[in-house]
Order: C-alpha cells, then sequence, then structure tokens
C-alpha cells in the first residue's frame, strides 16, 4: 500500500462508502398498477370505474411514486374490491407483486359519495403499508375519517390480524378458511404470501473464479466476499461489501476493495426467483506480480439471478466486475472480473 497518499483522500472515500449506505430509502420510488376493480354481484359497472380511478387519482397525487399504464412496467399491483354488505360499502385495495399479495387495507363506508376518502386512505395505507400500531391515521399526508372503520392485513402466511378502526390491535387472529369464508380474504392468492419470518437484513458470504486485468497474472484468482444486505422493499436493497483476490499461483496479484452500493431486482412472474443488477463504489488497492501498487477509489457493477427468494436463505450467482482508479506502474486502472455464488443468511 502506498502510505504518501493523503489522509484526506481517505475522508472522502470513507464518506463516500457511508453515503451508499445510508442515502435515504425515499430516493427509491416505485411504478404502481391499478387493476379494474373486482366487484360483487349486483354493484354495478359504474361503481367499479369510479372506484378504480379513485384509486389511480390517489397514486398519481404522491409525489414519490408513479402511476403507469403498462403493469410489466410496474414495481407493484394495486387491485381495489368494493362491496356492499348491508347499507354499507366495503373497499379493499390489495398491493400484489407476481402471485404474492404484500399487503391489503379496507375501508368502510356508510355512503357512496364517502368513497373519495375510503379510497386515498386505503390506498395509501396498501403502498406505505403501516405497522399495527399506526392505525388509519394520518397515512400519506391524509387525516382518516374516524367514522370510517379500517384494517390492515400483514403479509403472514397463516393468519391475519385485524385492526379497530382507533388502529389499536383488537387481539383477533383468524386463519385463512375463516378469513375467507367470513369475507376477510377474499383472494386465493392469500395462500401465497411471503412468510412472516423473511428477513429484511442479512449477510452474505460468496466465493468464485475470478480474472485480473493489469496484474501481471494469467491465473485464476480466488474471489471472496463478506457483506451485509438490506431490503428497502422486494424489488430494492442496498449493501455494503468487502471483497478479497488472491492468484491460486502464488505469483503475489491481489485485489481488496470494501464498498457500498445497491440491487435492484426485475419483476418476474415467479416470485420466489429474479434477476438484478448491482452497483457500488468504495476504497481499494491492489498489488501486481512486480509488487507494484495501486490505490484509490473503485467501482463495482454486475448482473445476477437470485433463488429462493421467499425463504430466509436465498442464493444469489453473480457476473461482477470491478475497477480501482489508480494507475499500478503507469500500465492503467486494475481490475478483476468473474463469476460468484453467495450465501445471503
Amino acid at each position: 500500500m502506498k502510505f504518501h497518499r493523503t489522509y484526506s483522500q481517505i475522508r472522502l472515500a470513507l464518506a463516500a462508502v457511508a453515503v451508499a449506505v445510508l442515502a435515504p430509502t425515499a430516493a427509491f420510488a416505485a411504478n404502481f398498477f391499478v387493476q379494474d376493480t373486482i366487484v360483487d354481484d349486483g354493484i354495478d359497472a359504474e361503481a367499479a370505474r369510479v372506484a378504480t380511478n379513485l384509486v389511480k387519482n390517489a397514486v398519481a397525487a404522491r409525489a414519490a411514486d408513479q402511476l403507469v399504464a403498462d403493469e410489466y412496467r410496474a414495481s407493484y399491483v394495486l387491485q381495489p374490491r368494493l362491496m356492499r354488505l348491508g347499507d354499507s360499502w366495503i373497499l379493499t385495495v390489495e398491493k400484489v407483486r407476481g402471485q404474492e399479495t404484500l399487503f391489503a387495507a379496507q375501508t368502510k363506508v356508510r355512503r357512496i359519495d364517502q368513497l373519495d376518502q375510503a379510497a386515498r386512505s386505503a390506498t395509501a395505507a396498501a403502498i406505505d403499508e403501516p405497522s399495527l400500531q399506526e392505525g388509519p391515521r394520518n397515512l400519506a399526508g391524509i387525516q382518516a375519517d374516524p367514522a370510517i372503520p379500517y384494517r390492515v392485513a400483514p403479509s403472514t402466511r397463516d393468519r391475519i390480524i385485524v385492526v379497530d378502526p382507533s388502529g389499536s390491535v383488537s387481539g383477533t387472529t383468524t386463519d385463512l378458511e375463516s378469513a375467507r369464508s367470513s369475507g376477510e380474504i377474499r383472494s386465493d392468492r392469500a395462500a401465497d404470501l411471503w412468510p412472516a419470518e423473511r428477513k429484511v437484513s442479512y449477510w452474505t458470504i460468496g466465493i468464485g473464479p475470478f480474472l485480473s486485468r493489469r496484474l501481471e497474472s494469467d491465473s485464476v484468482m480466488y474471489n471472496f466476499a463478506l457483506g451485509h444486505t438490506w431490503d428497502i422493499n422486494p424489488r430494492a436493497s442496498v449493501k455494503a461489501i468487502g471483497e478479497a483476490n488472491f492468484s491460486s499461483s502464488g505469483d503475489g496479484a491481489r485485489f481488496f476493495n470494501l464498498a457500498a452500493g445497491a440491487n435492484y431486482f426485475f419483476p418476474t412472474r415467479d416470485v420466489d426467483t429474479s434477476p438484478y443488477v448491482t452497483a457500488d463504489i468504495g476504497y481499494g488497492f491492489a498489488t501486481n506480480v512486480s509488487r507494484d501498487e495501486a490505490e484509490g477509489f473503485s467501482f463495482g457493477t454486475g448482473v445476477g439471478f437470485q433463488f429462493f427468494r421467499t425463504t430466509e436463505t436465498t442464493l444469489d450467482l453473480l457476473l461482477r466486475y470491478a475497477v480501482i482508479f489508480d494507475n499500478v506502474n503507469g500500465e492503467g486502472n486494475p481490475g478483476v472480473a468473474g463469476l460468484r455464488m453467495a450465501v445471503n443468511f
């Protein structure tokens, strides 16, 4: 390592890594597609059309999210459902990805002219997924009417939790069969929800064969990686990772890197697997066969595929490239590229 590098350069590198890890998650805006409202018998097509448009308007009014006309461009799909119960109207908005229902919010109004506010509250809740303690209060800047009963269903495999209109947990736990028969869950997709124990923060360990560039070595390098990942939503995550590359021939070539970045997962029909792209910035150093060194900012990118996404432990297959922005003996920037398999747990 070159010790003549200034302390300020190192501080800048650490600051860049910190910014990448701690960047606000709000920067990852989502695209939403709204399906036509599903209605019970006895509700006319005009009421269904109005409910659909009200949910679309609620999405369009959100500054951080975008309403899209193509389902395949959407991060999530919103499915409104409208039914009559006696003299009341019940509107449910489900947040769906692939074949899974991630979240559902439901409102009950006494008059059809209250449907506008109900749609805004239910749509905001379905998108934001408030905790059970939040209840209907001040969702996305919309103050819910206490006269409109409200409940949310978090994504669990074997139960739903009902929240009363005041926002406190009612203590009612309902199994899926009872929920379906009583109308609390009206979608068969409820059986395909992600497990409640699914992690959103996990460690990553990976290994694989890599090739080097401008390190005077033709030998395959052993790549080792250790990192931590935080899921923002099913489509995006941020990560911090450290990498080490050693020549398999023992000729002294090596490449080290400490970085932070993000992953973006593409939507698929099968929610258990997804292709993704990744990018990161950091700080690294490398040594070639002649013991010449390079040290400086680094950049990495790659394309991969993640398996078993609905389980606690997932598997990654990543094609990766990383480079250090410093010359090694005046010959250019050193880099490594290869295929790495990682386990997330």
